[in-house]
């Protein structure tokens, strides 16, 4: 049983990579949202950060992209949506 309250919000973590994108999505997750995980270099520490909060029982994917180039943003947008629908939350 997951130790998360059920929910149907999705929050993007933008630099969920680094430790204030860990400790934010954590607890996000925490508080039962669906988190679509933003990283541009660390494609490793994204993926710890996804497969820490899948263990606490979230649900958490990786995206890839530059937030300061609009086109890469425009492409993470549809691929969050696709995975997940539209966003509740942008950090």
């Amino acid at each position: 049983m997951s130790t998360h309250p059920p929910t149907t919000k999705t929050a993007v973590v933008t630099g969920a990579s680094g430790e204030l994108g860990r400790v934010i999505s954590r607890t996000l997750a925490a508080c039962g949202a669906r988190l679509a995980l933003q990283y541009l270099n660390n494609e490793a520490k994204a993926q710890t950060v996804a497969g820490e909060i899948a263990k606490l029982g979230g649900e958490a994917k990786i995206f890839r992209a530059d937030v300061t180039a609009e086109d890469s943003v425009k492409k993470m947008g549809e691929a969050v949506h696709k995975a997940f629908g539209d966003p509740d939350i942008i950090v």
